[in-house]
């Protein structure tokens, strides 16, 4: 170790020790300890274990040259010119939990930090700023590495014009949270894979945010967001991605497995043939469950060969994987070449698919086609059972040139489609708002449904369409009674000459009971035993019949008026022998047989064993027949 410049405090040098690289070489290491370290560079020229302490915040600052560094002097920087030669490994490592995790500020001028063989950064919080005085070579970074590159348990904020992490071999990132911002590529491996798993990412560059040269991409369980943003003015690569997987050495894919990620891949200026994707890979791309969620310019999901004498480019989708990409320029997945899509079961992809040369279109999930189309010759349309693809307003989808389209979901039309009957079949639902023109006066084939508004254009021949109508809430126009049924009639909204009519049940009759019987009661009565008895002819001529049941409150008044009228009723008063008045008793109706079964009257005299009074009857017994125009008999006097 060549010393450190600018700190005097703050740092321990604990020693060397053996360990074995992975090479399974025996090799010294020097150890460094830093507990509140803030001073200069620290540069070492041999193997480097710098450890920091639990708790500790430390910081190391350089404007002209790097911050953190191992190389070998002597042998001077030669881009690994001479294998055989000594590079040394750089090894970073926090002491604590994760309550107690120390930190690490590093300012750098080309490099934050550097090393010429293998970089380990483990349970430490970091943050990196490098200033390259050539932040357009891809070379300079914020941390690099000139082999393989490992992150384990981190805390990363990473800043740099030029790429945040960069290693000539694979990269191997885990269980950490980072955050970079790039001026060209964010993490980027070499020969090998880069690998990130159990990662909260936060990562914005122009270019390519994850990438791999001569290797894959490998994700899992991965969250956060992804963006790759080139500002106007700014060319770079000829796919700009938010994963790149370059794969020149034809044997990997780039693959995202149980990862919620959301993928945003703009492009403020691009060159002819340039692309803007979430994914772009020079091999197969497999998304294996989790989420993701695309948006850009260009696809979501590109995957294209190169080498298509030597191997196929293909985009799998599988063990319900959901992906969503309303917001793509053209297509969330795209297989070029001779490539497919395979989504499996489970499986969710709102979006357009491409694949087969784009020979081969597949309108997936819930779309929307927000812009006129047109598809060319040769190429097939698929709706699949299960999506819902909608077409807005003033948009037109020419289908007329397409050599198949197949229709297994729903298709609603606000805007306008053209097509050739002959080569379209319908096996779902056709719902259409707008205009739908058969180009050539052919029927399609239809085993699904065929709708149509019922002021919508639909030139198709020689199907059966059903009409979309828009109904009003309706109107009654015949009553319904307990006697017999009503109708109510609709009107629609999009044309008033058209109208239905609706059936309307009988209602249900009240119950009446009540008022039979009451009214039994009063004709049961003889009027002329009652001084008045108009109050009950008059509630039982008003009664009303046929009212339905929710007028039951009704009817039982009615009932109830009867009642109260015969409570209400006052007897006549009439003249007894003896000159007495006594009040009549209202006498029953004739029984079946017509005799009466009471007397009319029962004249009382408030004395019924008179002795005149049984003389009367005794000589009414005899046969005597006495006319008695006035008959009054005196009450004896007594003393």
């Amino acid at each position: 170790m060549r010393g450190s410049k600018g700190g005097t405090s703050g740092w321990q040098y604990l020693g060397s020790e053996e360990f074995t690289n992975r090479n399974n070489e025996v090799e010294m290491i020097h150890k460094l300890r830093l507990d509140g370290y803030n001073g200069g560079p620290i540069v070492a020229d041999c193997n480097l274990n710098l450890e920091l302490a639990a708790g500790s915040v430390n910081a190391i600052g350089a404007t002209t040259s790097d911050g953190l560094k191992t190389e070998n002097a002597s042998l001077g920087y030669d881009y690994r010119g001479s294998f055989d030669k000594k590079w040394w490994y750089l090894n970073i490592e926090g002491v604590g939990d994760a309550d107690s995790r120390p930190s690490l500020s590093i300012t750098g001028k080309d490099y934050a930090i550097h090393s010429e063989r293998d970089i380990s950064i483990e349970n430490c919080k970091l943050t990196a700023v490098n200033e390259p005085s050539d932040p357009g070579s891809g070379s300079i970074a914020c941390i690099m590495s000139e082999f393989y590159l490992t992150i384990t348990d981190c805390e990363m904020d990473l800043t740099s014009s030029g790429v945040t992490l960069n290693c000539y071999d694979g990269m191997n990132i885990s269980g950490s949270k980072i955050k970079a911002v790039s001026g060209i590529n964010a993490f980027h491996a070499n020969n090998e894979n880069l690998v990130i798993a159990d990662t909260e990412l936060d990562v914005t560059a122009p270019n390519a945010a994850l990438s791999s040269r001569f290797g894959g991409v490998y994700l899992t369980a991965c969250t956060g967001t992804i963006s790759t943003d080139c500002p106007s003015g700014v060319i770079g690569t000829p796919a700009r991605a938010c994963i790149r997987g370059l794969n020149l050495d034809k044997k990997y894919v780039t693959e995202l497995k149980d990862c919620n990620l959301t993928l945003i891949s703009n492009a403020g200026y691009q060159a002819e043939g340039t692309l803007s994707c979430g994914i772009s890979a020079d091999s197969d791309i497999v998304i294996d469950g989790g989420s993701v969620s695309f948006s850009g310019t260009s696809y979501g999901a590109n995957s294209f060969t190169s080498y298509p004498d030597q191997y196929t480019g293909n985009i799998i989708v599988q063990n319900g994987a959901v992906l969503s990409g309303e917001e793509v320029g053209t297509a969330i997945l795209r297989a070029s070449g001779a490539g497919t899509v395979t989504c499996g079961e489970g499986t969710s992809v709102n979006g357009k698919i491409l694949h087969s040369s784009d020979q081969m279109v597949v309108l997936s999930g819930i779309y929307t086609v927000a812009a006129d189309e047109a598809l060319s010759e040769g190429q097939t349309l698929t709706i699949p059972a299960g999506s819902e693809v909608m077409i807005s307003e003033n948009v037109t989808l020419d289908l007329s040139k397409a050599a198949a389209v197949i229709l297994n979901g729903k298709l609603i039309n606000h805007g306008t489609v053209l097509l050739n009957g002959a080569v379209s079949v319908n096996a779902g639902v056709l719902e259409n708002l707008g205009t739908v023109k058969e180009t050539e006066g052919t029927a399609l084939k239809n085993d699904g449904e065929i709708s149509s508004r019922c002021n919508s254009l639909f030139e198709v021949t020689g199907n059966a369409i059903n009409a979309i109508h828009d109904w009003d809430e309706g109107v009654i126009t015949t009553a319904p009674t307990v006697t017999s049924g009503g109708v109510k009639t609709f009107t629609c909204r999009n044309d008033s000459s058209h109208t239905r009519t609706e059936e309307i049940a009988m209602l249900e009759r009240a119950d009446y009971s009540k008022v039979d019987e009451a009214v039994k009661k009063a004709e049961a009565l003889n009027k002329n035993d009652y001084k008045d008895f108009s109050a009950v002819d008059a509630a039982v001529s008003g009664v009303i019949r046929d009212m339905d049941v929710s007028r039951q409150s009704e009817v039982d008044a009615m009932a109830a008026a009867i009642e109260n009228a015969i409570k209400g009723l006052e007897k006549k008063a009439v003249i007894t022998p003896g000159g007495s008045e006594s009040t009549v008793t209202p006498t029953k109706a004739a029984g079946a047989g017509g005799t009466k079964t009471a007397s009319a009257v029962n004249a009382k005299t408030g004395d019924e064993n008179h002795m005149d009074f049984w003389i009367v009857l005794a000589v009414a017994g005899c046969g005597v027949l006495i006319t008695l125009s006035t008959v009054v008999i005196k009450r004896k006097k007594h003393n």
